[in-house]
């Protein structure tokens, strides 16, 4: 599998007095995605096995929450995703709907 980039929604900047900086922030809800691109190698197809297979990507999400007051420790958590790849279905189509 290959892991194309990381996307982000567009941030704002807040100024932040307690450290006189201007920080991109990521306000209300949004989403973080990343597209996973899985091999189109014969070897890597051949390898699911008739009923397929099941793959488990595991990371961190790392991030600091801040409110108008106060911004808290930096933390993490973690995120699991199984991705069941099945072999693609080389049969062909019933006879009553080919093409003649």
């Amino acid at each position: 599998m290959e892991f194309k980039p990381t996307v982000y929604p567009p941030s704002k900047i807040l100024y932040l007095r307690a450290i006189k900086e201007k920080v991109p922030v990521f306000d209300g809800a949004f989403r973080i995605s990343q597209d996973v691109k899985v091999s189109s190698g014969s070897e890597f197809w051949g390898s699911l096995g008739k009923d397929g297979k099941l793959f488990t990507i595991t990371g961190k999400l790392e991030y600091q929450a801040c409110d108008k007051t106060i911004c808290y420790l930096p933390t993490s958590v973690p995120v699991k995703w199984e991705l069941h790849v099945f072999p693609l279905d080389r049969t062909r189509a019933p006879v009553n709907i080919r093409h003649k």
